[in-house]
């Protein structure tokens, strides 16, 4: 059935006139009644009888309208639903973090500060691939979206003050293989990477106790409860009275952040606005991440 021949008799039906109809819709009224006469042939009834010089629904015309007229005004109202939708999936930025919490976390509330109209929907899901960006401490090189390193700090070792070993800030990691461990859980990914270097030197790190309230790691590790796998520049170098940081010696411990892009960003203004923001931003905060501590 045709569109246009049904939005022109709902035209006719709302004007019950031929010439006022086609003066609405800006339509030759020879046109119109064509248009009306075939949609009469098309479903076998008359849709309108003429009371004088106007025109009326008929019985089927009245059903046929009530049924018509909803859709005929969804479809009228397509573009500007459309529209409104585009504009807000172009200033939706949908970020999946898999690692990176602390610093992405302080990037986005800062830009919703500029940018208060911007909606930022969140994932913590490997599995979830409708993503804007994918924040990762772990590039494969498989993955259909290429990866951008956007910081690289090193890996420490947070240990009571008063832990004992053959250098002042240097340590084996073999030497830990009979302490407990506080594993830092804020990121699932760094627990795996640093667990994937023990693991590296022979052994499964004992954790004793698992928190992603980096205050809770602090005093666990002040208190003797376990060492703790550390990155000064993201959480803070500890008070010195309470904990020391051991570099790990013969080993090459960095924990790397990657952004991968999505096919969308550059379709946005916003997403690319967004997405040049966070590179923008890790740029110039990483160097504090090689030198803290």
């Amino acid at each position: 059935m045709d569109i246009l021949r049904l939005q022109y008799f709902v035209a006719v039906a709302k004007s019950q006139s031929m010439t006022k109809a086609a003066e609405a819709i800006h339509v030759a009224q020879p046109a119109l009644s064509q248009a009306i006469r075939r949609l009469n042939e098309e479903l076998g009834v008359k849709l309108f009888i003429r009371v004088g010089r106007n025109i009326r629904l008929s019985e089927m015309g009245k059903l046929f309208y009530s049924e018509v007229a909803p859709l005929v005004r969804k479809l009228d109202e397509m573009p500007y639903i459309l529209g409104n939708e585009n504009e807000l999936q172009n200033r939706t930025v949908n970020i999946n973090i898999l690692a990176g919490q602390y610093p992405i976390i302080d990037i986005i509330s800062d830009y919703k500060k500029q940018h208060p109209d911007t909606v930022m929907n969140l994932f913590q899901d490997e599995s979830v691939d409708d993503w804007d960006m994918e924040i990762t401490a772990i590039d494969d090189g498989c993955h259909q979206y290429p990866a951008q390193v956007l910081s690289s700090e090193k890996i420490r070792l947070a240990v009571p003050a008063d832990y004992v070993c053959s250098s002042d800030n240097l340590i084996d990691l073999i030497d830990m293989r009979e302490e407990n461990f506080i594993a830092v859980d804020d990121s699932r990914q760094f627990s795996y990477i640093t667990e994937s270097y023990c693991l590296s030197e022979g052994f499964e790190p004992e954790v004793a106790y698992r928190t992603s309230d980096i205050n809770e790691v602090k005093k666990l590790v002040g208190a003797g409860i376990g060492a703790a796998f550390w990155l000064a520049g993201t959480w803070g170098i500890p008070d010195a009275s309470a904990i020391k940081l051991l570099d790990i010696q013969d080993m090459d411990l960095a924990w790397k952040l990657y952004l991968r892009k999505g096919f969308r960003v550059d379709e946005s203004p916003r997403k690319s606005d967004f997405f040049s923001y966070t590179v923008d931003r890790f740029a110039k905060t990483s160097r504090l991440y090689n030198t803290a501590g």
